[in-house]
């Protein structure tokens, strides 16, 4: 996972948003109105820093059989934004790729861990001040 940075002019709805942090650091207490511009666009350079770690770690899949199996709302989510994605977004080598990823996107279950870790501080901060750092 790179350095994260929120994405300018996120394509990810507020709801959505919500729905990502949720997923990684349970309920909050915000509600979608709460959810600000930038917000959507931390909860889509998260998601899409996920996607490409999980992506580069799909070639070692025979060796590490550990996807996180998604629950319904953030695999929903996800299927959503990589619909809408432009494809300079996500790294992938062809059109098959993107395809496969379409089909059926993993999170890796060491990828979520460390995006929780990553983002948990941040993500207190926000929810404790009303801004990010």
């Amino acid at each position: 996972m790179g350095l994260l940075k929120p994405v300018a002019s996120p394509k990810t709805s507020a709801h959505n948003a919500l729905i990502i942090f949720e997923w990684l650091h349970g309920k909050s207490g915000l509600s979608v109105k709460n959810m600000t511009k930038e917000d959507r666009g931390w909860a889509e350079a998260i998601i899409v820093d996920m996607l490409n770690s999980s992506f580069a770690m799909g070639f070692v899949e025979a060796l590490f059989r550990s996807a996180l199996k998604l629950p319904a709302g953030p695999k929903k989510v996800i299927l959503e934004f990589l619909k809408g994605a432009s494809k300079n977004m996500l790294k992938y080598k062809d059109k098959s790729d993107l395809e496969k990823m379409l089909k059926k996107p993993r999170i890796y279950k060491s990828v979520f861990n460390v995006a929780k870790l990553r983002t948990k501080s941040l993500w207190g901060i926000r929810i404790s001040t009303g801004e990010w750092l």
